[in-house]
């Protein structure tokens, strides 16, 4: 039966594929006139899986076709069949990041409570969430950088901390501040959250001690539901 099997993919010249650890990357082994002829596949998420290494690693200057061939390991050709050209690719790397930065964020937290006051504890609490929130927060700031000398990724920066804000803003006003107060604490837990994401060498017992006094001092002065302080 695999004799048969064989013969069958030798003349229809059908290719088997063997997954890389990298996402994306695929090695495929060629049947038929080619036979034993090894090929790597290389899909969009994987160009800008790499393009956000080599960013996050050195800088945007860097994110070039040529290398990002070399560290996937394919000719750069294959760029081409994703992406018209590289700042196609920036342009990926930014909505990858946009995505990641907000919706999935909100979403979490929307989803594990409906507690304003627990919904704004999740958000600080975010650098302890996983393994993945250091090399997401050096990230931000390569982009942040980046921003800095490119109009394109400013853009990009400006519409994260415009969701950003306008959610907690959201969230102290549900907790019965008044706009204008919302809209000065809402500035101060972004700014104590971005504080918080490039925080190194910290015990967690530490750091979640000083999430929860900064939770207190942002609610201080909290009015009831009645509207009486």
């Amino acid at each position: 039966m695999s004799q048969i099997r064989a013969q069958k993919k030798a003349k229809s010249g059908i290719a088997t594929a063997t997954k890389s650890a990298r996402v994306g990357v695929v090695t495929v082994v060629e049947y038929g006139r080619h036979r034993g002829t090894r090929r790597t596949r290389v899909d969009a998420t994987a160009w800008v899986d790499a393009g956000i290494e080599i960013l996050t690693s050195q800088s945007i200057d860097q994110v070039g076709i040529d290398k990002l061939a070399r560290l996937l390991g394919v000719t750069k050709g294959s760029f081409y069949w994703h992406f018209k050209n590289r700042a196609e690719l920036q342009s990926a790397i930014l909505k990858r990041w946009m995505q990641s930065a907000t919706l999935r964020v909100v979403e979490r937290v929307d989803r594990e409570t409906e507690v304003p006051e627990e919904r704004l504890l999740r958000l600080l609490e975010l650098p302890l969430w996983s393994p993945r929130a250091a090399p997401a927060a050096d990230l931000e700031l390569a982009i942040r950088a980046w921003g800095r000398r490119s109009a394109l990724a400013r853009k990009a920066v400006e519409e994260v901390d415009a969701v950003r804000l306008n959610y907690l803003l959201t969230l102290f006003k549900s907790m019965q501040f008044s706009s204008s107060v919302a809209l000065v604490r809402a500035h101060l837990a972004y700014a104590f959250m971005r504080y918080l994401a490039y925080l190194r060498d910290i015990d967690e017992a530490d750091e979640r001690r000083l999430i929860r006094e900064g939770l207190q001092g942002l609610l201080n002065d909290r009015p009831l539901s009645n509207g009486r302080t």
